[in-house]
């Protein structure tokens, strides 16, 4: 596998997937601005569309429009974020950064980001 461009934060919160007229829920692994691993009981086709919300108990809700980019066994599920509200986008990489605490890191990325979703 390549090498990652974006930071990743081990995180497990709770993330609800919907596709297809279907809701399933899973916990996250990791987590950074490009996207999420997860895990679910329940499959999801690859490439599939998805509507995804995470941190629910948190103070800010995230709601992003996904799709599926890796299945795993056991449950494993790579989920890539195809674009995202800016308070949902503000959130998440707050989030992330008081994980990491790597300010221009953070920054640099979010420019990156920003790129690849408008």
């Amino acid at each position: 596998m390549g090498a990652r461009c974006f930071t990743r934060i081990k995180v497990a919160t709770h993330a609800t997937v919907s596709f297809g007229g279907q809701t399933i829920q899973g916990v996250t692994e990791n987590v950074s601005l490009q996207g999420f691993y997860m895990r679910s009981s329940k499959s999801i086709p690859l490439h599939q569309p998805l509507r995804v919300t995470l941190f629910d108990q948190q103070p800010q809700i995230i709601n992003a429009n996904a799709r599926v980019v890796r299945l795993d066994d056991g449950g494993g599920i790579g989920v890539q974020i195809s674009s995202i509200d800016v308070n949902s986008f503000v959130a998440l990489r707050n989030y992330i950064y008081r994980q990491c605490d790597d300010f221009n890191g953070i920054m640099s990325e979010t420019y990156r980001m920003i790129d690849s979703i408008c």
